[in-house]
Parts: C-alpha cells; structure tokens; sequence
C-alpha cells in the first residue's frame, strides 16, 4: 500500500514548518498564548492552507482530512494552537449538510480567513457521550417574516471560542439531535472564558433564549447520530495527525537531551538501558501513526461500520501512546522536563488535553468493543 502524499502536499507542509520555526519558537508562543493573539491562523490564511479545508465547488482545494494530515502534523510539531482544527471540523459540517445558502455564504469566507468555528459539543455530566444532550431548540414567533428558533442551555469547554465567529453547537429538537450554526454576536449568548492546561482559550458557553434562523440547522442525507458521527470522526481524524507531531517532537528533544547531557564521563545516549527506552518510545510513536494514517483514510468512507471501527481504534491506540510517549520523555529529561522552559512539558499538556477532546481512551476502546464484539456476541463469548 502507498502511504506516500502529494509532491504539493509535501511542499505546502515545509513552507508551514519553516514558518514555524522561524517565528513561533517557545518564548514567541508563550508571549502569543499569554496575549491571546491567534497569529497561527493569519499565518494559514497567507500559506493558504485554509484552501484545504474546503472543497473545489466554493473555492477550496480539498476537504478530505488526508489533505490535512500533513499540516495537522506541523501544526503538533511546532506546538501550534489554533483555531485552525475547530474550523476544519465547522467547515466539513457545513460541507456534509444540504444548506446550499449557507454554504455558498460562510465556505468561501472560510477560505479568505474571515470566518472562525469553535465546537461546542460538550455538556457537564455527559462525560465524553456526545449524545448527551440537554441543549434545546424551540420554535418562537418573531416579529420578521424569517422563521426563528430559540436555543437554551449550557456547553463547556469550547476550545477557541474567544477566537469564534460562530459556533457550532449540538442541541435537541423535538427529540433529535441536530447540530446548528449560531453567530457569536447573538444576543442571549453569554461566555466565560479561561485557559486549559496547554495554555488553549477555552470558553463555558450559556444559551438563554438565544435567536437561531432556522436555516442554521444544519440538514444532511442521514440520520442525526451518524450526522454527528461523521463530524466528530473527521475531527478525531485531525487531532491523530495532531497527536503524531507532538510526539516526534516529544521524541526529538529528548533524544537530543540525551545526546547532550553527561553522565559518569559519558552521554546519557550511550547507556544501553535508555536506548532500550527510547526505542520503545519511537515503537509507540509508529504504531501512532500508522493507525493516524487509517483513521484520515476512512475518515470519510461511506460505511459507518468503517468509519467508527477505525475512528475509534485510532483514537484510543493514539491516546495510549501519547500519554506513554509523553511520560517516558519527561521522564528522561528528569526534573527538566517539568518546565516551562522545555518543549516537552508543552508537548505532553497538549497530548493530555487532545486525549480527552471527542473521546477518551477508556470511550474510544468502549465504542470500537460494541462495533466490534455486538452484544449478543460479548454474551455468547462470555457463556463459552
């Protein structure tokens, strides 16, 4: 099988990690994130990266999360945060709903970098079940002749919200789960904001009776789970790719640190007991991104079977290499690797937090289990 990328694909991911290096290094971060200055995304916009994000038919050049696997990649090895990922998984939404107004309207703007998304799927007490919801829409009769609807509730961490111009937000109507689109000026929309361990501007976002033309619910071929499956799927697709770059810039340093630092007249390297460690930690690294590689091909796939087995294995297996990575690394740098001032304390918060956005480990291994092993099967398994 083929597992190389596009000679442009290539290309358009080192101008990124060039452009990184040069002017995103850890103290340009530190003063970025402290400020709340998204330049990532500005920086996109003139690579012309967010062209990837959608497809040809409203100005695009892709769409697929293969095309973005690359830049997902560059953008985890350079400790980028952005609102870059929200808007990719905003943008196949809209791509995958049949609101052709709506497309036509927000996609090429998408492209131009004049319009951001923030997710905001997460509801208190639904653990990682995105099904849990208690966000509702009713009906109202309003004044103008376009039809409204008003959209109540609560929803929190919502990643880059502060950076928003719409949300996209999952609600109740009339006992089906609908995802819907809602501009950050509408009135009724309250968001107190704050910072995760990684250092990404996260918002608790409150809806009180706030306004939505009915035309922002988004309306699809299928059915309103496998809807929200699609685009969770293509988002957990993108935070594997994520995931890869930190852990080869995880596993970069610290091969460097060993390489450096002196130990009984010797480089730490050349004690055969960490090489043993090291090689491990590449081990993990690999099979990260081998399953990585087959979540973004089937991110799409019109089986849903597909589609969620590989999701989910990806995710989990991702989740689980992660954390081993990233503990094994700060490990070996010994107390170093705590600070602020080492990339890999950075580059392990943000695998943290990317394990428990769309689904943990633990969830991840208990949906692959229920496509997988059905439950009459785990009964008869268990009976034998």
């Amino acid at each position: 099988m083929d597992f190389s990328f596009p000679t442009e694909q290539i290309e358009l991911a080192n101008n990124l990690q060039k452009w990184l290096q040069k002017n995103y290094d850890l103290p340009k971060r530190r003063q970025a994130v402290l400020q709340g200055n998204d330049i990532i995304w500005a920086a996109l916009v003139e690579l012309g990266v967010t062209h990837l994000l959608i497809d040809a038919e409203h100005g695009g050049l892709g769409g697929h999360s293969v095309d973005l696997f690359l830049i997902m990649q560059e953008l985890g090895r350079g400790l980028a945060t952005s609102v870059f990922w929200s808007t990719a998984v905003g943008a196949k939404a809209l791509s995958l709903s049949k609101n052709q107004g709506l497309k036509d309207f927000l996609l090429p703007e998408i492209v131009k970098g004049n319009v951001k998304i923030s997710l905001a799927f997460t509801e208190l007490h639904a653990r990682h079940d995105l099904e849990q919801i208690t966000a509702s829409l009713l009906a109202v009769n309003s004044s103008e002749s376009e039809e409204v609807m008003a959209l109540s509730g609560e929803k929190n961490v919502v990643l880059f919200g502060n950076h928003a111009d719409y949300f996209l937000i999952t609600a109740k109507l009339e006992g089906r789960i609908v995802l819907v689109l809602v501009s950050a000026q509408s009135n009724g929309l309250e968001c107190h904001s704050y910072r995760t361990i990684d250092g990404i501007e996260a918002v608790e976002l409150k809806m009180t009776s706030t306004l939505v033309p009915k035309t922002h619910i988004l309306k699809t071929l299928w059915n309103d789970r496998e809807f929200l499956e699609r685009v969770s799927d293509f988002g957990c697709s993108l935070l594997c790719a994520e995931a890869v770059g930190l852990m080869e810039l995880a596993k970069d340093s610290t091969l460097s640190h060993l390489k450096i630092r002196q130990q009984f007249g010797s480089p730490l390297s050349k004690f055969q007991a960490l090489q043993h460690r090291m090689v491990d930690v590449l081990i993990a690294l690999e099979k990260a991104r081998s399953m990585a590689y087959l979540a973004a091909a089937h991110s799409s796939h019109e089986s849903h079977e597909v589609r969620s087995r590989s999701t989910a294995a990806a995710k989990a297996l991702v989740g689980e290499s992660g954390k081993y990575v990233g503990q094994q690394c700060v490990q070996l740098h010994g107390a170093l690797g705590l600070t602020e001032e080492c990339v890999v304390s950075h580059a392990f918060k943000r695998l943290t937090l990317i394990d428990l956005t769309l689904g943990d480990v633990d969830h991840h291994l208990e949906r692959f289990s229920k496509i997988t092993l059905p439950e009459n099967n785990l009964r008869s398994s268990y009976a034998d």
